[in-house]
């Protein structure tokens, strides 16, 4: 498709314009997401088992995107997005966007700077762990990925500013799982 905007010639990508999957009864398909990264201006590519391409846009706030991952069983696909927030001068991590069936849908941690996520194994679910920002005290929650709703909510025992001796808790493991990938990621 090309597109004439005043003197400019635009070429969009016909992939750009790939209705929603569907079946026969108008629900979603399962897609299953083989490949995923980003394009060369900062979208996220997605390839199904089938060859159908889908994108995760930018948009308008997004600056960013990083930890492109697909889930275990290639029924969704997600990113880190990177915003400005209120008076910063640099983009922070805000939320992650996630593909499935064929439509993206963003996943924040209630206003906080997303930490660490991954897609829990065998669950349509999403685990995540936001901080204020420059705070190392995080909460966590894992959300449905079909509906957004939180499906369950903790709080991991960091080296908190506030709080001078932490109390040691018990976590369950999808705690410890997200405390496994944000020091996987910092090293």
């Amino acid at each position: 498709m090309v597109v004439v905007v005043g003197a400019i010639v635009a070429t969009l990508p016909l992939w750009r314009a790939v209705p929603r999957a569907q079946t026969r009864a108008g629900s979603p398909t399962r897609e299953r997401y083989v490949f995923a990264a980003l394009d060369p201006i900062g979208n996220v590519v997605a390839r199904t088992a089938d060859g159908t391409t889908r994108v995760i846009p930018k948009g308008d706030d997004i600056q960013s995107f990083s930890e492109v991952r697909i889930a275990k069983d290639g029924t969704a696909v997600g990113a880190t997005a990177w915003t400005y927030e209120c008076c910063q001068s640099y983009p922070i991590p805000t939320r992650v966007m996630v593909l499935r069936a064929g439509q993206v849908r963003p996943f924040d941690v209630g206003g906080l700077s997303v930490e660490a996520w991954h897609f829990v194994p065998g669950a349509a679910q999403i685990a995540m762990s936001g901080t204020q920002h420059h705070v190392f005290c995080a909460h966590t929650f894992v959300l449905h990925l079909a509906t957004g709703t939180i499906v369950a909510e903790g709080s991991e025992e960091l080296q908190c500013q506030y709080i001078e001796t932490p109390r040691q808790v018990p976590q369950p493991k999808w705690i410890r799982d997200l405390s496994a990938d944000r020091e996987a990621w910092r090293h």
